[in-house]
């Protein structure tokens, strides 16, 4: 199934307060948010395109509807900003049977991420027990170079740190 990622824009709302309602999404990102909240956030993304970080929605052959978010977004890291990259898939459509949809998703946005934001580093925070992300870093071949503890939205969150270099 192919994917293609979509500039996230002001009509995603429903999205984002779709997957920060999910206990499935949410399940290893410290917990559901409210509506309030993921408005908020959506407001920040929204802000933040505007400063050059990269926020894009996914969609498939499967419908108009996107099926969720993937990033490249500045965040505050051992003292300095780094550029981070996550994803967030609706339930139920996460590429289960082999499909790969996040995978492909990642990938297409690292692509990106090379071409919009030049030679930089990548960091990605994935809890120590989603082992299906932990596994499409690999594959992917980021580097694994060991665990920490992040704050995400003001809940703890015992992460593997992956790195991948883009610079030549």
């Amino acid at each position: 199934m192919s994917v293609e990622l979509r500039p996230y824009t002001d009509a995603d709302l429903p999205l984002t307060v779709a997957l920060e309602a999910s206990s499935v999404v949410k399940r290893d990102l410290g917990g559901v948010l409210d509506a309030g909240e993921a408005e908020r956030i959506h407001r920040e993304r929204l802000e933040r395109m505007d400063n050059g970080e990269l926020f894009y929605t996914i969609h498939t052959e499967d419908g108009p509807d996107a099926i969720g978010i993937v990033a490249v977004f500045r965040t505050p890291f051992e003292g300095e900003d780094v550029n981070e990259i996550g994803i967030m898939i609706l339930p139920g459509r996460t590429g289960r049977g082999g499909r790969g949809l996040g995978m492909e998703a990642l990938r297409q946005l690292t692509e990106r991420a090379r071409a919009e934001l030049g030679p930089t580093r990548l960091h990605g925070f994935t809890s120590v027990d989603n082992a299906v992300i932990n596994l499409i870093g690999a594959r992917l071949g980021w580097t694994n170079i060991g665990q920490t503890d992040l704050d995400y939205e003001g809940r703890p969150m015992r992460c593997n740190h992956w790195i991948l270099d883009l610079t030549p």
